[in-house]
């Protein structure tokens, strides 16, 4: 399950980029179910990039907000776009991703949508836990339990969210 935003992207949390998930705290871009690292001052300019989908952010306020405190040329940042745009497979000359917005900066062109918590995820491992009791489901993530929940079956299943069972269990109702 996806939302599409209409607002900037404000946070460290997963979203998509076009095909691609990205994962800031992860430093990492997934796409068909591979995923690559990126460094984490180009993941940075990508989620600066994404705060703003759709507008021209500048030079200046892209450098202003990367190296605050360090000094660098617009060479730097060029090389950085040039990485991310290897990194997501987009080429300069026909973007489907970042455009570059010549004397000006660049725009994030490819749609940008943030991941809802409950969303499926690429990869093989299962980010949480559908508990299906009698006709409910109910999500459970990671360090959350069922306590309150008042069950009314003797059975509860525990589904992956890649639709795999994993456990079934028996109690006294």
């Amino acid at each position: 399950m996806t939302l599409e935003i209409e607002s900037p992207v404000k946070t460290q949390e997963p979203f998509r980029l076009g095909d691609w998930l990205v994962e800031p705290r992860l430093n990492r871009l997934t796409k068909d179910g591979a995923s690559i690292q990126i460094e984490l001052k180009r993941m940075d300019v990508l989620v600066c990039l994404a705060e703003s989908a759709g507008e021209v952010v500048s030079l200046i306020q892209i450098i202003d907000r990367m190296w605050a405190t360090e000094f660098i040329t617009d060479n730097t940042l060029t090389h950085t776009i040039a990485k991310i745009r290897n990194a997501l497979g987009d080429d300069a000359r026909n973007p489907t991703a970042i455009e570059t917005i010549r004397q000006r900066g660049y725009r994030l062109i490819a749609r940008v949508i943030l991941e809802s918590p409950l969303s499926f995820r690429n990869g093989p491992e299962p980010v949480g836990f559908l508990v299906v009791l009698g006709d409910r489901e109910i999500p459970l993530r990671e360090g959350e339990n069922l306590i309150g929940i008042g069950c009314f079956t003797k059975t509860i299943r525990f589904v992956d969210f890649l639709g795999r069972r994993t456990t079934e269990s028996e109690f006294d109702a």
